[in-house]
């Protein structure tokens, strides 16, 4: 059992992944609904492939802010399964939580147990990094990762997409990991 102020500290970080998880799954979601809504829409013969504008606003308006455009064509590629929206949205998960746990969380777990970071282990944690370091350094293709030993959902040259069922398992052995400093 860790000190209350350790356990504040892991259960901030669980936290934070839970959310990170459901905003995967929920843009993941609103991106192949809003695809399947506009398929339900009728299509001008003049504009078969309309352009879709992502704004704040009336896109026709000179004062909207467009945060991003394309073509339905587009937008129907990326949503579908292993597309490029399932890729990035995985992509920034895995980064973002190893990011938080190696720049905040590792460090606050350590300073709350009096101990070095480096004395926290986690081999969940540690498949995160390959991860993380396959994204960054090996565009997105499995390399490294390929050794990971809690999160063996990839072999060497797999393109790393991460689907639902390993988002929900990513966030379930998170949740129930228990923290063990060496000392």
């Amino acid at each position: 059992m860790l000190p209350a102020d350790a356990e504040a500290v892991v259960a901030e970080f669980k936290q934070a992944v839970t959310a990170s998880c459901a905003i995967y799954g929920a843009s993941l979601t609103g991106i192949r609904r809003l695809v399947d809504d506009m398929k339900r829409l009728p299509r001008l013969p003049e504009n078969p492939d309309p352009d879709i504008a992502f704004s704040d606003g009336d896109p026709n308006l000179p004062t909207t802010t467009h945060a991003g455009r394309m073509r339905f064509s587009e937008l129907t590629a990326l949503a579908e399964e292993g597309g490029l929206a399932e890729q990035r949205l995985g992509h920034q998960l895995l980064v973002f939580v190893y990011a938080i746990w190696e720049t905040t969380y590792r460090q606050r777990l350590a300073a709350a147990l009096g101990i070095e970071p480096s004395s926290i282990e986690a081999p969940i944690l540690g498949d995160l990094r390959l991860m993380r370091n396959d994204i960054l350094h090996n565009h997105g293709i499995a390399d490294r990762s390929a050794r990971s030993t809690e999160l063996r959902w990839f072999e060497r040259g797999d393109e790393i997409v991460l689907r639902h069922a390993h988002v929900a398992e990513l966030d379930y052995k998170l949740s129930s990991l228990a923290f063990a400093p060496v000392f």
